[in-house]
């Protein structure tokens, strides 16, 4: 679904009015704003295994464009050639970081501290390594008649599915407000509360699938 077709929507909802195009865009992207500093997040906008490059040396990284924040389960990880396996690195606070690898001689990643912009990771690096992990990304700003991923409502093979009736439901809510419109406030928030419980219901059930649960022990 397109930004054009996700305002012909709204403008619909509101009694087919023709001229708010330019107001219904800016409450969409001010819609997507709000749902993308929730604490509950949908999965399409997990960015699963992306790779974070930190140079040698004590430096901070910079956050990768969009972040918003890690996934549960998902910290980084450094690929350990000698080992063949995946470590995760101990996520701690930057103070205790500073105290307990004050001295320590420069190496493989083995901590990390999230700061307000960037990522620090200890100890000191005695070459550039490259990290793995996982987080959630904002979705492309609706600057254009583009299809971002909120608006995605048929998926390419292998894409995710997004939540488009959510994204329109609470734009309209935002949008009705201001024109004082109660009819279509009320349309607007049950197409968002339907749309974001099922949405939930779908993530929750997929996290479920994805991580079986096994009798006398843990995945």
């Amino acid at each position: 679904m397109l930004r054009s077709e996700a305002v012909a929507r709204i403008q619909r909802g509101l009694g087919f009015r023709t001229d708010l195009d330019d107001a219904i865009v800016a409450s969409l992207k001010e819609a997507q704003r709000l749902l993308e500093v929730g604490r509950t997040l949908p999965s399409f906008l997990l960015a699963e295994d992306q790779s974070l490059v930190v140079a040698i040396g004590s430096g901070g990284t910079n956050l990768p464009l969009g972040f918003i924040k890690e996934a549960e389960q998902g910290q980084l990880r450094y690929a350990d050639p000698t080992a063949s396996k995946y470590t995760p690195l101990e996520k701690i606070t930057f103070t205790e970081a500073k105290e307990r690898f004050f001295s320590d001689a420069p190496g493989k990643p083995k901590a990390y501290a999230l700061r307000s912009g960037n990522v620090d990771v200890f100890p000191e690096r005695d070459v550039e390594y490259t990290l793995t992990w996982d987080y959630y990304k904002r979705a492309v700003a609706l600057d254009s008649d583009l299809e971002n991923e909120w608006l995605v409502d048929v998926p390419a093979a292998g894409g995710k599915l997004g939540d488009p009736e959510g994204l329109i439901g609470r734009a309209g809510i935002i949008i009705a407000s201001d024109l004082r419109n109660q009819k279509a406030l009320s349309l607007f928030q049950t197409m968002f509360a339907d749309s974001w419980a099922g949405r939930m219901a779908y993530d929750i059930e997929r996290e479920q699938v994805n991580n079986p649960v096994r009798i006398g022990g843990q995945l």
